[in-house]
């Protein structure tokens, strides 16, 4: 959902992903059969996953993708919340979907 999450900053700290990349992928990824959505680090305990259309209404898509204050403790906290936010695609992306990668 965007160009930077918590697993990627610890690893790459730690040094065990000296030359992190992401993929940017098309938004009909989300249309793939059995795509699911992970409301924090899929892999936890307790993390709500959810199939796209009961996720799709929950996505903070204001602190995503328009201009917030990231400067303001409660801002900066439904951020960091929605960067964990892990799109789970069952077997492949396919190619056609992949914009590249940066």
């Amino acid at each position: 959902m965007t160009q930077n999450h918590s697993m990627k900053y610890v690893a790459h700290r730690e040094g065990r992903l000296p030359n992190p990349r992401y993929l940017a992928v098309q938004p009909e990824v989300l249309q793939i059969p059995d795509v699911r959505v992970a409301f924090g680090i899929s892999n936890a305990n307790n993390v709500e996953i959810l199939p796209v259309e009961e996720a799709v209404d929950r996505l903070d898509v204001e602190v995503l993708y328009t201009r917030t204050n990231w400067n303001d403790p409660e801002v900066n906290h439904r951020l960091r919340v929605a960067e964990r936010i892990e799109v789970l695609v069952p077997n492949s992306v396919p190619r056609e979907l992949i914009l590249g990668y940066f």
